[in-house]
């Protein structure tokens, strides 16, 4: 199973104060900064956006990710 391709960008619910941060740190050009942040199709999953922004906007699915790895690898553990 490669596990790479679950784990996703999430926006969050924080306001977005448009620093820019994230446009700079993206290796690939992939984010407009609008109202939020828009991810384009072309993420190589660095994420250096989500580390370097200050409010919390940019977040990834990976606790549910790991989460559901577990239980695949450990169904009966609760």
């Amino acid at each position: 199973m490669h596990f790479s391709n679950l784990v996703k960008l999430e926006l969050t619910d924080n306001e977005c104060i448009h620093c820019s941060i994230c446009v700079k740190v993206c290796p690939r050009a992939n984010i407009k900064l609008e109202e939020k942040p828009i991810i384009a199709d072309t993420c190589e999953q660095c994420f250096g956006c989500v580390h370097h922004c200050i409010t919390h906007v940019l977040k990834t699915n990976m606790d549910k990710v790991v989460k559901d790895i577990l239980i695949h690898i450990y169904p009966y553990h609760k």
